[in-house]
């Protein structure tokens, strides 16, 4: 079997933002060879082409050589290191003739040859991509379907959280709720409930109980391929429906799975989001699966989380209507309608009872 193209693939995490690729470089030019960068995230995933030259590949087929890369296939690597706050790493996949192909890392365990092979690919990588060389750019939105193809490798589950946050055009409308559970050991979680209004300082509350909550996310996660749901996009040039929706309320939802990759690539928390974009697509009964289990650890928990209630919100509620000097005949009784605060109701959509505002502070349901 011959080689006929490297894969190269960089990956950067931190707590916030995580940025990746892989660029397809074929190690023979013949005059119709490119190079072919694809870039996923959230939003939208590229696909950006290069010029290729009979020198990149040389310049490739040397570096293969010079290190020697195709005698590591095969071999165990170092473990890697575990940074919680920010690393990166390389791999490189070699593209056989047959179709198959073999990955190898730059993790030495006894030298740094690894990651000054990394240093040199990495540096002829960008290089071959620059802007110069750039020959068309695409945007792609795939279906939850197409995204249930891609393949990612991870580590076990450790932890799970349900964000729902709504906005509105009244002061203090802009409310969010986010649920958490962080294993702790085989059968112990940490369950953890905060909440926001407005410019209101954060509340929340944690307690540890014990769950079967993650034998069951992982089995779904496994089954669905849950982290590749994260690249489900819908596409912004094509007209959507919004004669239904509200004009002066917005609501989204979304969970994010977590994973321990310690042990694949050396990141302790990879995040991976399920929005709207999958729910819509087709995931809503997997989405509906995980924030019940979800709930259910809270109830299980006890945890009572009140939302903020902003302080001129709470003012307005005190304030009791001054009763009109000239009444007209016939609108007693109308006048006491509109003196009259709305009593309390019960939110149709998740059932919390004795409410008092426009909207539901647990789920933003609106009120009516």
């Amino acid at each position: 079997m011959k080689i006929t193209a490297i894969d190269f693939k960089f990956m950067f995490f931190s707590s916030v933002s995580e940025h990746s690729f892989t660029v397809d470089i074929p190690l023979k030019y013949s005059g119709d060879e490119v190079i072919t960068e694809l870039s996923r995230c959230s939003f939208e995933t590229k696909i950006e082409k290069y010029k290729m030259t009979a020198d990149t590949a040389n310049q490739f087929n040397a570096l293969i050589d010079k290190y020697d890369l195709t005698a590591r296939i095969g071999k165990a690597s170092a473990p890697p290191e575990v940074n919680g706050e920010g690393f990166e790493t390389s791999t490189l996949t070699f593209v056989m003739d047959d179709g198959s192909n073999s990955e190898i890392n730059f993790r030495e365990p006894d030298e740094n040859e690894g990651r000054e092979a990394a240093v040199e690919l990495r540096k002829a990588v960008f290089d071959a991509i620059g802007k110069e060389n750039l020959i068309s750019s695409e945007l792609r939105y795939p279906t939850l379907k197409e995204c249930r193809e891609i393949r990612e490798v991870h580590g076990p589950v450790v932890a799970v959280e349900h964000s729902f946050f709504s906005m509105g055009m009244m002061y203090g409308s802009n409310q969010t709720t986010t649920r958490i559970v962080e294993k702790i050991s085989d059968g112990r979680v940490r369950v953890t409930i905060k909440k926001k209004a407005g410019n209101e300082p954060e509340v929340s509350d944690s307690k540890e109980i014990d769950s079967d909550i993650f034998p069951k996310i992982q089995e779904l996660s496994d089954k669905e391929n849950l982290p590749s749901w994260e690249y489900a996009c819908i596409d912004p040039d094509k007209p959507v429906d919004t004669s239904m929706m509200p004009m002066d309320y917005s609501s989204s939802s979304s969970v994010t799975i977590v994973y321990d990759d310690s042990g694949i690539t050396g990141a302790p928390t990879v995040r991976r989001t399920i929005g709207d974009a999958a729910c819509k697509m087709g995931g809503q009964e997997v989405f509906k699966t995980i924030t019940k289990l979800i709930a259910d650890d809270e109830t299980k928990s006890g945890i009572e989380v009140a939302m903020p209630q902003p302080y001129i919100m709470a003012m307005m509620q005190q304030v009791t209507p001054k009763e009109p000097e000239n009444k007209m005949p016939g609108f007693d009784g109308m006048n006491q309608a509109l003196n009259t605060p709305a009593g309390p109701w019960t939110c149709k959509a998740c059932g919390k009872a004795d409410l008092t505002g426009k909207f539901c502070p647990e789920c933003g349901n609106p009120r009516g």
